[in-house]
């Protein structure tokens, strides 16, 4: 079978990439050797399927060079040679996909040349060129830094002035003006991942220079008018810090809707799951508000597909899952119906069943059939840690609707387990799930044993200010049978 990495590659290619790697691979430029550029030309001519039988390097060796003995050895190279063209085939996609690169590289190379008439022209152009992109995110911020420091080389250290029209002011002012920039945005993306995780999975990690960093931003806030993705991403960490406090959903919200055109696809999608997180939260604090807040932003991350961390990618599952429990939760049936027969196409095969399943399950589960929500939930196999963790929960939840409860006894031991066994999960996580076991277990003893005392104190614990705990909606209407 021919190398299953090259495969890889190939298969990530669209027609017009194909296409390109072709003209890649027959430039004399890139590769001289005949037999490579043989080799690929029958490859093409599989793609897209590849079938299996058709890619047998013995197969393959026979109908490229008729009688000869099949040689493994050489049939090993050609692939090694295809694979390597084609890995330099994708670096040079990337590199072409930046607005910069190619810019900054000629640059570059002019300045060592020392090719002073052509550079100060090619300065003027990259300049004009950078300042006229729309797109300013991390990289345009570093791109200027470069600019401005290949500018300051050509004039100081080669004590040369190209232009005074064209270089002027203090140009080493300006690349610690965009070097900072660029540093701020990379550590508040950096700290923006970790505080999310922290949500998850237990991290001992020193957040290092992140109070600085965010006092002096929070200082000179309007300073940064003009770069809204600075603002975007420091208020998406303050939304992490302080979660409770509006002001900063309000403000990424604003800023997300008013410069949409002007953000990449990822950090659009990030400011996205950081809004979708905070409504959640303020849901499950008591805040129902904020859930038909987050319904009506589906249609604005539907439409933009910011549904997936990979632009034109799989829906992911758990976003999927979520925009499912917000329209039920609403009582939008019809829409979460429509929603899943639709978008389940878009989630990646190997996850779309149980997405699928589970999904189903829970709107089984909101208009009351919760027999057949049971029977959806049954066909769910996760392998994923916290995806576990989700159906132990509301299987939990389906127990009690049913009054199975020699099964939600038994799965309440399990479900202990599960927790205090798994030092991955983070604190938060283990503390509500814990909180969420408990609160079950008190509502199982009252209905199999019939005392009710508790149950006062029970709903009086249960409304405290900042309590951790999973679905307090669903353990109030259950409560309330008692009272």
């Amino acid at each position: 079978m021919i190398n299953s990495s090259l495969m890889d590659i190939l298969r990530s290619l669209n027609s017009s990439e194909l296409k390109g790697l072709n003209d890649y691979i027959n430039s004399p430029f890139f590769n001289k050797n005949k037999n490579v550029q043989k080799l690929y030309s029958y490859i093409c001519r599989q793609y897209p399927e590849f079938p299996a039988d058709k890619m047998e390097k013995e197969f393959v060796f026979k109908k490229l060079f008729g009688t000869a003995k099949f040689n493994d050895g050489f049939m090993r190279t050609l692939i090694f040679l295809i694979t390597k063209l084609a890995e330099d085939y994708l670096g040079y996609l990337n590199y072409m996909r930046s607005p910069y690169m190619s810019k900054l590289t000629l640059l570059s190379e002019l300045y060592i040349r020392d090719v002073s008439r052509i550079m100060a022209k090619s300065l003027r152009a990259a300049e004009t060129d950078f300042k006229r992109q729309k797109m300013r995110g991390e990289e345009h911020f570093w791109a200027m830094q470069m600019l401005e420091g290949l500018k300051n080389e050509s004039t100081i250290l080669k004590e040369k002035t190209l232009n005074q029209k064209e270089i002027s002011g203090d140009l080493t002012k300006n690349i610690l003006f965009f070097q900072s920039v660029h540093y701020f945005i990379q550590a508040l993306n950096n700290f923006l991942f970790i505080l999310n995780r922290r949500h998850l999975v237990y991290l001992d990690t020193d957040l290092l220079f992140m109070d600085e960093i965010l006092g002096h931003i929070k200082e000179n806030y309007s300073k940064y008018s003009e770069i809204p993705l600075l603002k975007l991403i420091y208020n998406q960490v303050m939304m992490n810090l302080e979660p409770l406090n509006e002001t900063y959903y309000i403000e990424v919200k604003n800023i997300l809707l008013k410069h949409e055109s002007t953000l990449t696809y990822m950090e659009k999608y990030n400011a996205s799951v950081g809004l979708q997180n905070f409504c959640m939260r303020q849901y499950n604090e008591g805040s129902s508000e904020y859930l038909r807040e987050y319904f009506d932003l589906i249609d604005f991350f539907l439409k933009g597909s910011y549904y997936s961390p990979v632009e034109k990618g799989s829906f992911t599952p758990q976003t999927f899952k979520n925009f499912v429990i917000v329209a039920i939760n609403l009582k939008e049936f019809e829409w979460a119906e429509k929603f899943i027969r639709v978008y389940s196409k878009k989630i990646s095969p190997d996850s779309r069943n149980n997405t699928y399943n589970f999904s189903m399950s829970r709107v089984c589960f909101g208009k009351g059939d919760f027999e057949k929500a049971l029977w959806y939930i049954s066909r769910v196999s996760y392998q994923d840690l916290y995806f576990k963790l989700e159906v132990r929960y509301y299987t939990l939840m389906l127990y009690y609707e049913l009054s199975m409860y020699s099964e939600a006894f038994d799965l309440i031991e399990a479900y202990k387990k599960f927790i205090n066994h798994n030092k991955m999960l983070s604190g938060i996580l283990k503390t509500k799930h814990t909180a969420f076991i408990k609160r079950v277990s008190e509502l199982l003893k009252m209905r199999t044993s019939g005392n009710y005392r508790k149950a006062p104190q029970i709903e009086k614990e249960l409304r405290a200010p900042g309590i951790q705990i999973l679905n307090l909606p669903w353990l109030l209407d259950k409560i309330s049978f008692f009272l």
